[in-house]
């Protein structure tokens, strides 16, 4: 299996990374209803128990990775704001990386009154990351499995009583979820959201963000069915969440943040560099697995429900450029002759296409740049064997795939390529029981 160069994503050959984050403690007074954290942790226990980083485990991977300027998170299912010494890390890794964007991602719902608030704040911390998914006293313990809902307001309160609070209060953003009626069953979820941004917004709060939720379970595993579930690797091996250093409190690297436990570890700081951690064969198996579209081999992407690429265009383009060469000189089949064909079309100039298939081919002329136009019925002859290759965008890349394989179950192509390679399936919730 040949691999993309590294300009595709593999920003961790060079420590080029765009971002690292940094579990400061493994510790939650939350158990929130959809946590992947706390759905592993049940059927493994040693999940959570890594406690907090220490600082000189802090200080070892500051140093590690020498005036690093880009983004740092400080969360992977933890709650940093149950310590005390926050304040203190913020510092720390302002002091060595003083050029990097320092985030926290929190429930905020620890009450740590105004002064500790002003210390995070003045420490050089950036922003604020609030993960607020329910509204009310109840519906906050039923989807946070936490009564600190009073701690939340408390805390939004104290930050603005302080003599800067306004300043403070521009870098925190709200991260609402959708849906929750549907999914969770809380009543006018959507009208008790608005009436909480309200209040938000009287403290001074004027960013909020709007997500999709993923439970972590998964209603069809993709093990088996990859190619329809998953139309292109997970950029978690290729775009941009390739760039992305992820550290568990005890200095485990992780291939990305839902790996929340010991069950697949591509190294430990403590006793390997980063180099040798990624040429390891935990990480080369991780990466093989993925360009295989083969994510049964690893239990937490098997289950992932976040998969999608979130890639940039170059990224796109750069994954399209080495799937191309990857059927280099091999007859394939093309899907679809719009915007996309014309996008990525001379990325397979070394193919040879033997027909483009179109929903609507009678509207088409007989041949494209001299390729002949057919019906998607010929994926039932010999051509249903070769190589799909599907110009669509990425809304359209899934409806693409669900009508062939509704219309032709029996259809598996050799190869799938999809261009641009960041279609994204949404799960579909309703199946789940």
């Amino acid at each position: 299996m040949n691999y993309p160069l590294p300009n595709c994503g593999f920003h961790s050959i060079y420590q080029q990374f765009s971002a690292v984050y940094l579990q400061q403690t493994t510790r939650c007074p939350n158990n929130c209803i959809f946590c992947a954290c706390i759905k592993q942790h049940r059927k493994l226990p040693s999940r959570r128990n890594h406690g907090d980083m220490a600082m000189a485990d802090l200080e070892h991977i500051l140093k590690t990775i020498p005036g690093f300027r880009g983004f740092v998170s400080l969360g992977m299912s933890g709650e940093g704001m149950l310590l005390d010494t926050m304040p203190e890390r913020i510092r720390l890794i302002k002091r060595h990386w003083p050029e990097c964007r320092c985030g926290l991602t929190t429930t905020f719902n620890v009450y740590r009154g105004g002064e500790y608030l002003e210390e995070l704040f003045e420490s050089g911390l950036d922003g604020v990351s609030i993960s607020c998914y329910a509204h009310t006293d109840d519906d906050y313990k039923k989807i946070h499995g936490s009564k600190s809902f009073a701690g939340l307001i408390k805390n939004l309160e104290a930050l603005k009583n302080r003599k800067k609070g306004k300043e403070y209060l521009q870098r925190v953003k709200l991260v609402f979820l959708n849906d929750m009626e549907t999914l969770y069953g809380v009543a006018n979820a959507e009208s008790k959201r608005v009436a909480f941004e309200n209040v938000a917004r009287g403290c001074g709060i004027e960013r909020f963000s709007y997500n999709d939720c993923f439970p972590w379970e998964q209603p069809v595993q993709p093990d088996g069915h990859a190619l329809w579930s998953l139309p292109s690797p997970c950029s978690v091996v290729w775009g941009q969440r390739a760039g992305i250093l992820n550290i568990h409190a005890n200095l485990d690297v992780v291939p990305c943040c839902m790996f929340t436990g010991d069950d697949f570890i591509l190294g430990n700081l403590r006793e390997s560099s980063l180099e040798e951690i990624f040429n390891s064969p935990n990480w080369h198996f991780f990466n093989e697995s993925w360009w295989k579209m083969q994510p049964g081999n690893i239990p937490v992407c098997n289950l992932c429900q976040i998969y999608r690429d979130n890639s940039r265009p170059e990224e796109a383009g750069r994954l399209a450029a080495w799937q191309a060469d990857q059927i280099a000189g091999q007859k394939v089949v093309f899907y679809g002759c719009g915007e996309s064909y014309r996008m990525y079309r001379s990325y397979f100039n070394r193919s040879e296409p033997v027909a483009i298939i179109h929903d609507d081919a009678g509207s088409l002329p007989p041949a494209i740049d001299g390729i002949p136009v057919k019906s998607p019925h010929i994926l039932t002859g010999p051509e249903g064997k070769l190589p799909l290759v599907i110009f669509a965008a990425p809304a359209a890349s899934a409806t693409i795939l669900k009508r062939l394989k509704s219309t032709f179950p029996d259809y598996s192509p050799e190869k799938l390529i999809i261009c641009p390679a960041n279609a994204y399936i949404k799960p579909d919730f309703s199946r789940l029981d």
